[in-house]
């Protein structure tokens, strides 16, 4: 099960919730969706919200 969610986040990050795309993809460290980054830190699995100012 969670292999298969894990494949189905890998084509599509965006399109899942920040907390789950975290738990199956134990590599990632940050998601950007728009002008939010999502970070987590590998240490003690917290994870901070920072928004990025997007020059267009």
């Amino acid at each position: 099960m969670k292999a298969r969610i894990k494949r189905k986040i890998q084509k599509r990050p965006f399109l899942y919730n920040v907390g789950q795309v975290f738990k199956a993809c134990d590599w990632l460290t940050s998601i950007q969706r728009g002008n939010i980054v999502w970070h987590r830190y590998h240490s003690f699995g917290t994870i901070t919200k920072r928004y990025v100012k997007i020059n267009d």
